[in-house]
């Protein structure tokens, strides 16, 4: 019973993961207070360079997942719902952004046991990230696992959701026009990246 948490565990956050993932690329703006700053711009600027955050410490690219995640378990806490489930997806939802930078090291910066999850789909591999970036930054969102890219890709979840908020009027930020804006506004970024 225990294994059948861990990996229903794991796979929430994995979605979870997801749909922030979705929700970031596809409607936060370069110009939303906080968010912007923190989220939108480096998402942007990862989107136009994908290995330029590997050599970020694990606190800089984890930072706002980590003090989200501290919030969710001294909530749960609060209201006396700290499981060890609650912990363990605390812990990988901090983790997240670690697991994505791994994705995007090559096997000799990743320890062999990284490498190894890897090869045994435990995080996701590299190659299956890669696809996010390759197909129009409109895929493959989930960055824990291979396992719900494919499944939710498949049966155009994250587009369905696309159509539902469009019907009420949200509409999907167009990525080549915020990452010039973002580009434009800072041109030692836009010269590094020549």
């Amino acid at each position: 019973m225990i294994v059948i948490k861990v990996v229903v565990t794991w796979l929430a956050v994995d979605w979870i993961s997801g749909f922030v993932h979705w929700f970031e690329d596809s409607y936060w703006r370069p110009s939303m207070p906080f968010i912007g700053e923190r989220i939108t711009k480096p998402n942007l600027r990862h989107h136009f360079r994908p290995r330029a955050f590997v050599a970020n410490s694990w606190y800089s690219s984890s930072e706002l997942l980590l003090f989200s995640c501290v919030a969710a378990l001294v909530v749960a806490w609060l209201i006396g719902q700290l499981t060890p489930m609650v912990v363990l997806a605390a812990v990988l939802g901090a983790n997240a952004n670690q697991v994505h930078k791994w994705s995007h090291r090559t096997r000799t910066e990743n320890s062999t046991l990284i490498v190894a999850a890897q090869r045994l789909k435990l995080i996701q591999s590299p190659g299956h990230h890669q696809q996010h970036h390759v197909d129009g930054r409109d895929s493959h969102y989930c960055v824990l696992t291979n396992a719900l890219n494919p499944i939710l890709d498949s049966c155009r979840f994250w587009r369905g959701l696309e159509m539902v908020l469009g019907a009420v009027g949200v509409k999907k930020r167009n990525d080549d026009i915020m990452l010039a804006a973002v580009l434009l506004d800072e041109p030692d970024f836009l010269d590094q990246a020549r």
